[in-house]
């Protein structure tokens, strides 16, 4: 049984205050894409997910020295990341931001945030992490059929849908808290 790990009272604070606050999208008026929310409000969801989850010692050991956000498909999140992220640390490390798109392998990432919109191309790449250490975040709810975390508006919300037979399979230990927030879903 998953004990969930103690996190300082801060952490539990910013998540909170984050997730639980009324964060309300802009245009957003029914269930659906996160696609047309602000790329800061992503980014803080992103920064979030590295606060609550624990990764396996294989695939972030003590001695690292960067913990890998990789975004794959939006230049522009990536470019506002950059901007935004400054000298942030995730998991007391600094942020190493990547772009998949540009052919970098996503098995070196710690958190994945696939955001293009071809199916195919979605596909092919959460196949190569498919049970790698490799959290994988996307832009609507319906993600969790493939990957981990499924981003998605809900009226003037953004919330997210965990699969935790994904989280499961990939090695990733997912906070009580977090869990609390999201919409739980398994496929196991």
């Amino acid at each position: 049984m998953y004990a969930p790990p103690r996190f300082p009272s801060k952490h539990r604070f910013v998540l909170a205050a984050t997730l639980m606050a009324a964060l309300v999208v802009p245009g957003a008026s029914s269930a659906g894409s996160a696609a047309g929310v602000d790329n800061g409000l992503k980014l803080a969801f992103l920064y979030n997910f590295s606060k609550f989850v624990r990764w396996p010692e294989h695939a972030l050991p003590v001695d690292a020295e960067r913990f890998v956000l990789c975004v794959h498909g939006d230049p522009y999140l990536l470019a506002d990341m950059r901007a935004a992220l400054g000298t942030k640390q995730a998991q007391g490390r600094a942020i190493t931001l990547v772009d998949t798109a540009r052919g970098d392998d996503p098995r070196g990432c710690h958190i994945l945030f696939v955001t293009e919109p071809s199916e195919e191309s979605a596909g092919q790449l959460l196949g190569r992490v498919r049970d790698a250490a490799v959290l994988t975040v996307g832009e609507n709810e319906t993600f969790t059929d493939r990957g981990i975390i499924g981003l998605y508006s809900d009226g003037q919300r953004l919330r997210f849908a965990v699969n935790l037979g994904a989280a499961g399979r990939a090695g990733l230990e997912l906070n009580a808290r977090l869990l609390d927030l999201a919409k739980v879903v398994s496929d196991e």
